[in-house]
C-alpha cells in the first residue's frame, strides 16, 4: 500500500526524477537487512562469549533467529522503495535521509543494550542459585 501511495505521489506531484535519490532509497532496504543480519550475528557471539556458551549453542540460536525473521526480511528489503520514489520524484533528499537515520538507529541502538541485558541475566541467574 505504501508503494502504491508513493507512486501516486510521484505521478501527481513530481518535479522531475533523480536516479541517485531513487537508488539511495531502493538500496536502503537490502542494506538494512544485511546490517540487521550482521549485528544479530555479532550480538549472538557477544552473548555467547560473555556467558561462556559454546559456539555450537550460539550458532543454533543464530539459526533459530534467522528462521524466525526470514518472513520479515523481504518487507525490510522493500522498505526503501517508497522513500526512494518520493525523494526521486520530488527531488528532495529528506525522505531518504530520514529513513537512513531511522534504519541506522534501529540497527545500532540495540547493541548498546547488550551489556545491560547480560548484567540483568547474571543477576537473575545468581538469584536463582540461592
Amino acid at each position: 500500500m505504501t508503494l502504491v501511495a508513493s507512486t501516486l505521489i510521484a505521478v501527481v506531484a513530481h518535479n522531475g526524477w533523480s536516479w541517485p535519490l531513487f537508488a539511495w532509497g531502493a538500496l536502503l532496504g537490502p542494506t538494512w537487512v544485511l546490517a540487521t543480519i550482521a549485528t544479530t550475528a555479532y550480538g549472538m557471539r557477544y552473548i555467547a562469549r560473555s556467558t561462556g556458551t559454546s559456539g555450537r549453542d550460539a550458532a543454533a540460536a543464530q539459526e533459530r533467529s534467522r528462521k524466525r525473521f526470514m518472513a520479515v526480511y523481504p518487507a525490510y528489503a522493500a522498505l526503501g522503495l517508497p522513500w526512494g520514489i518520493v525523494s526521486a520524484a520530488l527531488l528532495i533528499v529528506w525522505p531518504d535521509l530520514a529513513v537512513t537515520v531511522y534504519a541506522a538507529l534501529a540497527v545500532v541502538l540495540p547493541l548498546f543494550a547488550l551489556p545491560r541485558l547480560l548484567r540483568r541475566a547474571a543477576t537473575r541467574s545468581g538469584q536463582g542459585a540461592q
